[in-house]
């Protein structure tokens, strides 16, 4: 009697173990890839600003629509607020150029690092990190940044249907929203407390 027990504790231990270890590999998988979609929720935006000279040209062309207002914030920032549209791209962002309490900073200074707020890709003319691009299949996307949540089996219509990656201590977020299983658009909105 005492075999057969050590036999069958023998051989759930063997199969608790070969689960484990079929797991793990998963697992892994799966941090790496929400390791990504936060680096991508945070900087993902930065490969598509990098063809970018604020605020006068993306990828060497000229907006076709340029907005700019300034104003003040609700925390008393005097801001220089615009936003740029380009054939598949728009970009919301700000300067800062003082406060009430402080004194106003140079426009030298206030000029040289615009704070993005939004920006929004709908076209594959613009870089996107990881390589992804307008049109790329859902698939290839959830291999790089998991599928966000999605359920399965994903559901091809001709209505966008959309997934965010929120970075939980930064609160950026990058929505990818895809049509008939192709991303469609991407929109990163960064937190800004100001």
């Amino acid at each position: 009697m005492t075999a057969v027990r050590l036999g069958v504790r023998s051989s759930s231990v063997l199969l608790c173990v070969l689960a484990l270890a079929a797991w793990a590999p998963a697992r892994a998988d799966s941090a790496a890839q929400q390791a990504r979609a936060h680096r991508f929720a945070d900087k993902g935006m930065s490969t598509t600003l990098a063809a970018c000279d604020l605020p006068r040209t993306c990828q060497h062309r000229a907006p076709l629509k340029s907005t700019a207002h300034k104003r003040q914030t609700g925390n008393d920032l005097d801001v220089d607020e615009r936003e740029l549209v380009f054939k598949g791209l728009d970009i919301e962002f700000l300067y800062v150029l003082g406060s009430f309490e402080l004194p106003k900073i140079s426009p030298a200074q206030a000029y040289r690092d615009p704070v993005i707020l939004e920006l929004t890709v709908t076209t594959s003319d613009w870089p996107v990190d990881h390589g992804l691009r307008i049109g790329t299949p859902r698939a290839d996307v959830d291999k790089v940044l998991g599928d966000g949540g999605w359920p399965a089996p994903h559901v091809a219509t001709t209505e966008p249907a959309c997934v965010s990656y929120v970075n939980d201590k930064t609160q950026n977020e990058a929505r990818l929203c895809y049509v008939r299983d192709r991303l469609a658009s991407i929109k990163w909105v960064q937190w800004w407390d100001g």
